[in-house]
């Protein structure tokens, strides 16, 4: 995968996430910032919940308040995000936010 393709994948997966926030945060909770290749979502209690785009290695990183830091590849054969231990970036994250900010996405 080139470089250009990774970065038009990966784009598009965190634009979805954000949509996905969006959506399910009817009232406000939460304080979503999506800028360039970083998707910043704070909770009401302060905590932090930060997902980006690392060219470089052409992955996709978390920082959870949870489960700490992960890095997720993209496998072109199933469309899908893992991470080392064959973890799925869009189970990771929408398991995370019903655990700290009460809402549930679908993605």
């Amino acid at each position: 995968m080139s470089n250009a393709d990774f970065l038009e994948v990966a784009e598009e997966t965190l634009k979805n996430i954000a949509n996905a926030i969006e959506e399910a945060d009817s009232s406000f909770e939460l304080d979503v910032d999506a800028t360039g290749d970083s998707l910043n979502i704070e909770f009401p209690d302060g905590s932090k919940y930060l997902i980006n785009i690392h060219g470089s290695s052409s992955e996709i990183w978390v920082s959870s308040p949870l489960s700490g830091a992960s890095h997720f590849g993209y496998d072109e054969d199933d469309g899908t995000w893992k991470d080392s231990s064959e973890n799925d970036l869009f189970e990771l994250v929408t398991e995370e936010l019903e655990d700290l900010g009460g809402i549930s996405i679908r993605l």
